[in-house]
């Protein structure tokens, strides 16, 4: 989430799962996902497309609801997939969710291929 949110000319859609957020806008010295967003131009919050997957027993999920709110609040589409009664359990989110990241991605970079080959016509 990070990296893309820093770099988001290397990269349309990311996702994730049961990541890692940061704790809070301080951490890391503001190399973080909270400051990345914020300094987004509006047209780069326009363009990228973030997919978290997380289970509701993982003990990452309380830190998934801010990031969620300072997402819209800043126009960033994310899309948060929650799994009951599953922790921080990789391989169970894979098999949840795998399959729908992956078209997820794929439906993203396809919208924003579509969109740059319209602005390239004369």
């Amino acid at each position: 989430m990070r990296l893309s949110l820093k770099y988001p000319e290397l990269f349309g859609a990311a996702a994730s799962l049961a990541a890692a957020l940061d704790e809070s806008p301080e951490v890391h010295e503001g190399d973080n996902c909270y400051r990345h967003a914020t300094v987004l131009s509006v047209e780069a919050r326009a363009r990228l497309r973030l997919y978290l997957v997380i289970g509701e027993d993982d003990f990452l999920f309380p830190r998934h609801a801010p990031f969620m709110k300072h997402y819209k609040e800043l126009g960033i589409a994310t899309t948060l997939v929650t799994h009951s009664k599953v922790g921080h359990n990789l391989g169970v989110l894979n098999e949840l969710s795998a399959d729908a990241m992956i078209r997820n991605i794929d439906r993203q970079m396809r919208k924003l291929a579509l969109g740059a080959q319209i602005k390239a016509q004369p």
